[in-house]
């Protein structure tokens, strides 16, 4: 039991350490949706999905101008943001198909990338009643 109690501080204490981290490599007045897609982005990696999909979702609720591959953040400072792209894939790892397909549509209808269109190739073929709703 000590055992289990220790690894789940350790593992805690590691976690905070990578958010630190994170958030220090973001610039002083960066926006908050840009914010909210690295932490996505992060929680992605981390497999910790349910964070990674609230993120994204947070992101598109505040800026949902569609995938870039070169938006700006503040000032000069430009960087990738495909959030709609990313949080295709976290439904799809999450098995939630109809509305990953949704996502990565999005993502492919502004800004068409290879991540996008490996995931869409991956996807089950529709069910009839999603093909009605086109």
């Amino acid at each position: 039991m000590l055992f289990f109690q220790r690894l789940i501080a350790m593992t805690m204490v590691v976690v905070s350490l990578l958010l630190a981290i994170t958030s220090a490599e973001c610039q002083a007045g960066d926006p908050e949706w840009y914010l909210l897609y690295q932490d996505g982005e992060f929680f992605l990696n981390a497999r910790n999905l349910p964070e990674a999909e609230m993120c994204f979702r947070d992101a598109l609720s505040l800026k949902d101008e569609g995938d870039r591959s070169r938006t700006r953040t503040v000032g000069l400072k430009y960087a990738e943001y495909f959030p709609n792209r990313e949080l295709g894939i976290v439904l799809f790892k999450m098995r939630r198909y109809e509305e990953a397909r949704i996502f990565l549509d999005k993502s492919m209808k502004s800004t068409p990338s290879a991540r996008a269109q490996e995931f869409l190739g991956k996807l089950p073929p529709p069910s009839a009643e999603e093909e009605q709703q086109k």
